[in-house]
């Protein structure tokens, strides 16, 4: 991914598959490392007898997404496979040239507002030390400053903290996977109006489009603290300027690019909001030395194959093994 250019941009393909050939050894001796392997059927294709990860957790599971919040609350590593299975039929059901009923299109977004109203809940009971904290705010878009870098004009309302790394990154991930299906949502109401254009002034759509805001406010206001990979209380803004005596990760571009890189191809998320998302693509890959986000700031559709996906399920196997 940091070696990714214009005429490469997916050569750690060739790992991620490597790392598929390591999983098939654990399932075909019965053991499973330590991590919640569930997070590989977001690539299911890649794994043999993937539908049983789904109903049964895997041994030695250590991921915090994983814990047991209550018997009436999935964990995120349930809910996100079942998710990933719903875009993979969405994107056959709303081709283009695909016959859409009208029942079909129902059934999908009773689904969708089903993962949503799941993935809602299993935000809400987090405990409250996996929640993310402010650690302060801002009353314009600040530059944040780094040693070592250029400075990054980041238009961010707050700036909020977490318990660990980790945590943080189950968040970006919650966060992704709501986006994708509000961007879903709004594409399957567009297609059942009868007046796509009146529909899109309707207070349905201006729900929706608050409800991205949302999200896309909390993904900024979690790119200082990605950034660092530490907590961020005591830094304080100084004008314009909010100095961090610690330089940026690589490790959090690697974790951000993914993330930043779904909200700047979905239809739902402001043409605004997505150009800054693709200069800070365009910063990560520039500062921090990251060829694969500066391809991705250049893509405006999700390349074929199940890349960002595949480059999610590497990220997280790299975390918890």
């Amino acid at each position: 991914m940091i070696r990714a250019d214009s005429s490469a941009d997916h050569n750690w393909l060739q790992h991620f598959h490597g790392m598929i050939a390591v999983m098939r050894t654990f399932f075909h001796y019965g053991e499973a490392p330590a991590l919640d392997v569930r997070l590989l059927v977001l690539v299911a294709d890649e794994l043999p007898n993937a539908d049983d990860l789904t109903a049964s957790p895997p041994v030695n599971n250590c991921s915090i997404a994983s814990q047991p919040l209550s018997d009436r609350v999935n964990d995120l590593w349930a809910i996100l496979p079942r998710v990933q299975s719903l875009f993979k039929r969405s994107a056959s059901i709303l081709q283009p040239d695909s016959i859409q009923y009208e029942s079909t299109l129902r059934r999908l977004m009773s689904e969708i507002l089903a993962f949503k109203a799941e993935l809602r809940t299993w935000s809400s009971w987090q405990p409250e030390a996996m929640k993310p904290t402010t650690a302060v705010r801002f009353t314009q878009a600040y530059t944040l400053r780094f040693p070592a870098v250029e400075d990054l004009l980041c238009p961010i309302t707050r700036a909020d903290t977490y318990a660990d790394y980790f945590v943080a990154g189950m968040w970006m991930s919650y966060r992704q996977c709501q986006l994708h299906l509000t961007n879903l949502l709004c594409r399957i109401s567009r297609t059942l109006s009868k007046d796509p254009e009146a529909y899109d002034r309707s207070r349905e759509h201006a729900k929706l489009q608050r409800e991205v805001q949302d999200l896309v406010d909390d993904m900024y206001a979690a790119i200082p603290f990605m950034l660092v990979g530490e907590q961020i209380r005591g830094s304080r803004p100084e004008g314009s300027l909010w100095n961090h005596a610690r330089p940026p990760m690589l490790l959090g571009g690697l974790d951000l690019q993914w993330t930043l890189f779904t909200a700047s191809i979905l239809d739902i998320v402001s043409s605004d909001v997505r150009r800054n998302i693709r200069s800070i693509l365009l910063w990560i890959g520039e500062n921090l030395g990251l060829g694969q986000a500066t391809v991705l700031a250049c893509m405006d559709t999700n390349p074929p194959g199940g890349v960002t996906a595949k480059g999610d399920a590497l990220k997280w196997a790299g975390f918890l093994l």
